[in-house]
């Protein structure tokens, strides 16, 4: 047994053993046991103990069977000044790490802006990460999964300074009792630095300043981070930036947070222009959060997640619809003034014990909201007030078993979510008609799963069997003192279906290719009750849904992956409201009373090349998709009114999408270099005042973006959008340009000084033979000293007071013109602990 004095075992030690001073055994210890054989016809052998940082021990033993008990004592070594670099990326395996300060500037103060600038990681507007054009799956700090999906959270409120390192987690197999299971998953997992550990540490931000009216705003994130626990909790208010949503808002996937009523009704206040929300919306907004995990044993935590946001928000835009009707178009004309409020109150609790032959997960969760929009609106020339109310809630429970034992896995899932929206209204008046619209939903499903895997050699065999019900309850109520109408809808159904899946996958020995097969088949039980007709209905329905999955390691720089897969999804409650429903001042939808049926064949393509040392990346993806619909979307327009509905008419919609992205990063100039292509091209059919019309839309751009620090001094940002859209139907074509270019110059005069100014320049076609131009200028100050930092910007410098812009909608044509805020002048004081 070896020991330091303190009595902790050593590791890695060597341990020889030497007769007539030639070494005849050696071996090294394991956390200080250590075992070593050997023959020799000397009575006595010498033990030598030697390991780094610890002074070598030499011990005379006589030949023969024994234990030695060796105490090592640390070595005090004097150095010569040396200066240690660590390299900016490096690979083990599935892992690429990244050292984070060899990447960023005094001028990248969260996380988030430090991510930016990392090769072949891309952060978008609304902060989902993605590696290689992929979304990640995990979001780790220090190997624990404290936000869930909700990383926003870190990403926004940790300082890059207290981050070490940021490490890329390819072939990502959450569950340890699979990680012998091939996973093209992609995880992120960043590494804090001492100042960040063991100590409660916080970002603190207030600013108030003047624009069109008074700004103010004021945020707090306290943060802890231990081998064991982990906490963040945040506070923020104000009415500066728009925030309330991002952060509590989960970037992974998980259920569709819309119930059947607010997916009938829709919130009349969500248009929103393709420029940040600051630049036109005045926010009046609060958040908060507390977030903890706790590690319990080894393999098990228990993490919780509160957060609570409130919006206000208020802006001003004019529309022009104008509707495809043959030889003369219609045209709706629209001034409109939203005010918009909302309250989320949300929680999860999750329990996960992540074991090496077992895998327990529970997680309970929940959400409501409360949302309420006044729109005061002019109609062609009309004015006219539209107000909305909504209310709703869920709840749920998802529980996941694994088990291992021998070549058989098994697992055993079960989830129940209840989704009640008791309340939506919505009401329309003018000096000729009121329209009052009510309209109530209930939901609840449950999920039921019994798999078996059984591994053969390289092969395994998947057995999963589910059991999944879902039952609905739907009414409305429209009244329209116009036309002394009373249109009601009282619907009830419920869909049981029976899933068996079968797969098959191989994998190489040496784990160069996975190739996978599955055979999903499906027996859909599907029944509704329509208690103002008195009418119900019964459906019964068997699926069959092929699969195929193939992923080739090319190299261990590139990767190629396809994958065709064969789906059928059918409607639900909302296909038999079969009275009218009003949506909003000018729509009315009405359902055809048949079920939808969609089959969907799609493929697509992979394939990703990278060098991680000379750090290029690049990847490509190329997706084919044909649906096959038996009801085609159809619209009746009028001046005043357009009705939407459903007509029983089997159609195809086909639809391409190519993409490549390539970043190449200059480590002696500190600069990313990234060109994306995209284009998107989609064909199918539209039915509007009985004109069938088959129409083809393409898409095609480039996006390159560019961060750079040729010197000290300075740094350059720059991120463009450059791209042309097409329209073709009967015997008209339409194409308009779209431009977007943000530039970014920051000068470093001196040491924690910088003066930063920002453009956005946006080129737009308007119409065919009608384009403009806009140009939004910022200026910024910044001043850091010590944990402090002092800000001084000028927003909207030029006093920009509008932004229009034109998009192709199928067959018809809608021209926005957005009001701007005003010149704004903020001061800010940051501080970091």
């Amino acid at each position: 047994m070896l020991k330091d004095v303190y009595g902790t075992g050593i590791d890695g030690a060597i341990i020889k053993i030497s007769a007539d001073s030639t070494v005849i055994a050696y071996a090294i210890s394991d956390k200080g046991h250590f075992n070593v054989a050997f023959h020799t016809d000397s009575k006595k052998v010498k033990l030598i103990a030697e390991s780094m940082g610890y002074e070598s021990v030499e011990k005379e033993i006589l030949n023969m069977s024994q234990t030695c008990y060796i105490t090592m004592k640390e070595k005090t070594t004097e150095l010569k000044e040396v200066v240690v670099k660590a390299p900016a990326i490096y690979q083990r395996g599935d892992t690429l790490s990244f050292h984070l300060s060899a990447y960023t500037t005094q001028s990248d103060y969260t996380l988030k802006d430090a991510l930016k600038k990392l090769p072949g990681i891309n952060v978008e507007k609304s902060g989902h990460i993605k590696y290689l054009g992929k979304d990640i799956s995990n979001f780790y700090i220090d190997g624990l999964d404290l936000l869930g999906g909700k990383y926003n959270i870190a990403t926004t409120n940790i300082p890059a300074s207290y981050v070490n390192s940021v490490q890329v987690l390819n072939n990502h197999q959450a569950v340890n009792m699979n990680k012998d299971i091939f996973s093209d998953d992609v995880a992120i997992n960043i590494h804090l630095n001492h100042n960040a550990r063991f100590k409660p540490i916080g970002t603190y931000e207030g600013s108030v300043g003047y624009g069109d009216d008074w700004l103010y705003q004021a945020s707090g994130a306290g943060m802890l981070f231990k081998p064991k626990f982990q906490t963040i909790a945040t506070l923020k208010v104000g009415n500066v930036h728009s925030f309330a949503s991002d952060e509590v808002t989960s970037l992974f996937r998980g259920i569709q947070e819309e119930s059947k009523a607010e997916k009938l009704m829709g919130n009349i206040s969500a248009s929103t222009p393709p420029i940040d929300k600051d630049r036109y919306a005045s926010p009046t907004e609060l958040m908060g959060s507390v977030n903890f995990i706790q590690k319990i044993t080894e393999t098990a935590t228990l993490r919780g997640n509160i957060d609570y946001s409130h919006s206000k928000s208020q802006y001003d835009y004019d529309i022009q619809r104008n509707f495809y009707d043959g030889d003369e178009n219609i045209l709706i004309n629209q001034g409109i003034n939203p005010l918009s409020a909302s309250h989320s109150p949300s929680f999860s609790i999750v329990y996960k014990n992540n074991a090496s032959t077992s895998y327990l997960h529970n997680s309970l969760f929940g959400k409501a909201t409360f949302l309420s929009n006044d729109l005061p609106t002019t109609e062609n020339g009309q004015a006219l007030m539209q107000q909305q109310s909504m209310r709703d809630y869920y709840v749920g429970n998802n529980f996941s078993y694994s088990w291992r034992k021998k070549k058989l896995r098994w697992r055993l899932s079960s989830s129940v979510l209840l989704f009640n929206t008791p309340q939506v209204r919505l009401t329309v008046t003018n000096e000729e008609n009121n329209i009052r619209q009510h309209a109530n939903s209930l939901n609840l499903q449950t999920k039921n799963l019994l798999s078996a895997i059984y591994d053969f050699k390289n092969s395994r065999f998947y057995f999963p069997l589910s059991l999944n019900y879902s039952a609905d309850k739907m009414q409305t109520d429209l009244r329209s003192c116009r036309d002394n109408t009373n249109n009601k809808n009282d619907i009830t159904g419920g869909n049981l279906s029976v899933v068996f899946a079968p797969q098959y996958e191989y994998t190489h020995p040496k784990h160069i290719y996975v190739f996978r097969t599955d055979v999903l088949m499906r027996i859909d039980y599907i029944h509704h009750r329509n208690h103002i007709q008195n009418g119900k209905d019964k459906f019964s329905f068997f699926s069959v849904c092929p699969g195929i999955y193939f992923n080739y390691k090319v190299s261990s720089r590139s990767t190629f992956r396809t994958q065709v897969t064969y789906t059928r999804n059918f409607g639900d409650i909302l296909d038999f409201l079969t009275f009218p429903v009003q949506t909003d001042n000018t729509t009315q939808k009405i359902s055809s009373g048949i079920l939808q049926d969609n089959k969907s064949l799609m493929a697509n393509l992979h394939y990703d090349y990278k060098i991680p040392l000379d750090m290029w990346f690049i990847n490509a993806d190329l997706m084919y998709q044909r649906e096959h619909n038996n009801l085609l979307a159809s619209q009746k327009v009028a001046s005043d009114l357009i009705q939407s509905t459903y007509l029983y008419m089997p159609n195809n919609t086909h639809h391409i999408t190519a993409q490549l992205g390539i970043t190449k990063q200059i480590e002696s100039i500190k600069t990313k270099i990234s060109l994306n292509g995209l284009y998107i091209w989609r064909k199918q059919q539209a039915e509007q005042n009985s004109l069938l019309t088959t129409y083809s839309w393409q898409n095609v751009g480039i996006s390159p973006t560019l961060t750079s620090q040729p010197c000290k001094y300075v740094e350059l940002d720059y991120s463009g959008e450059i791209s042309k859209t097409f329209l073709s139907y009967e015997d008209i074509k339409r194409c308009y340009w779209s431009q977007v270019h943000k530039i970014s110059l920051k000068i470093i005069p001196v040491q924690s000084l910088v003066l930063s100014a920002s453009s956005d320049i946006v080129k737009k076609n308007l119409t065919e033979n009608q384009r403009k131009t806009m140009g939004l200028l910022d200026f910024d100050i910044t001043w850091l000293f010590k944990a402090f930092r002092f800000n001084l910007s000028l927003q909207n410098a030029l006093n920009q007071d509008s932004y229009s812009y034109t998009i192709y909608n199928s067959i018809n044509t809608y021209s926005y013109n957005y009001q701007l805020r005003g010149r704004e002048l903020l001061f800010t004081l940051a501080i970091t602990l």
